[in-house]
């Protein structure tokens, strides 16, 4: 904390003293502490940002590189942590990219995306407007299904389909992700 540039180096300098008797009580000639303090003193000034834009150009790297060796698992993982207003950024880059989506139907078998078999980037229960995390939860829990009927008999708790769950269901079946967004 003494190093980062929100004490200022009059902080760091207080500990010159110390110091000092520490490198001659430990054999260091006076030149010496001074070149190595010297030193510490202007790693103190960068090192924090240094080892920060290092940290993010690495980052940046592996985005790059699984955006274009592995991009129907680089557009998936985005919009898994995506908030809502970003996601129609990546919806039209995938598809740009040849990337394709799987349009909602009561074989979800997720709360949040995720991908199929086929290829494709499947929405979860949580895509849909107006579907919650317990509920998700619950759709999940007892899903895939085969259709609405199936989904209203299986499901254990009546009062999610008895909510409004089917309609907005019902009302996104076949939809794809694109009219969504």
């Amino acid at each position: 904390v003494i190093m980062g540039k929100s004490k200022g180096s009059e902080a760091f300098d207080e500990y010159w003293g110390k110091w000092e008797t520490g490198c001659a009580e430990n054999g260091i000639a006076p030149a010496d502490a001074k070149q190595i303090w010297e030193t510490i003193r202007l790693y103190g000034k960068h090192g924090f940002n240094l080892a920060h834009a290092t940290a993010y150009g690495i980052v940046a790297f592996w985005s790059m590189y699984f955006k274009q060796h592995h991009p129907r698992e680089f557009y998936w993982a985005n919009l898994c942590r995506s908030k809502d207003d970003e996601i129609p950024r990546f919806i039209h880059e995938a598809k740009r990219k040849g990337i394709e989506f799987h349009p909602i139907t009561t074989g979800i078998a997720r709360a949040n995306w995720y991908l199929t078999t086929d290829g494709r980037i499947a929405p979860g229960w949580l895509q849909i407007p107006g579907i919650g995390d317990k509920t998700a939860a619950e759709l999940v829990r007892n899903g895939p299904y085969a259709d609405m009927a199936d989904l209203e008999k299986r499901i254990e708790n009546k009062r999610v389909v008895h909510s409004g769950v089917r309609g907005k269901i019902a009302d996104h079946l076949g939809t794809t992700i694109e009219d969504l967004y």
